[in-house]
């Protein structure tokens, strides 16, 4: 998990499994909102956008297989605060 700038997070997750992908997440553990994926050889990758700034979200990557989905346990990750005067 990567803050690339304000309000936008990046999720990015290695995985041996092809196949399309998501990100659902959330400010509570019943998450809410859902980004889908781009799929590389080696990793899977997502943004997710207009985040609200000092919050926490919760967060879980799943991967939809021939045979069913698979998902991650939920995760947190908190955004930066609002800039301040400089």
């Amino acid at each position: 998990v990567q803050n690339r700038a304000p309000g936008i997070m990046d999720v990015v997750w290695r995985t041996p499994l092809e196949g399309p992908a998501r990100v659902d997440y959330g400010p509570t553990p019943a998450l809410g909102s859902t980004a889908s994926a781009q799929a590389h050889p080696a990793y899977h990758y997502a943004s997710l956008t207009n985040l609200s700034a000092g919050t926490t979200y919760h967060y879980r990557v799943t991967v939809s297989r021939p045979g069913g989905e698979v998902s991650s346990p939920t995760y947190r990750f908190r955004t930066l605060p609002e800039a301040g005067p400089v």
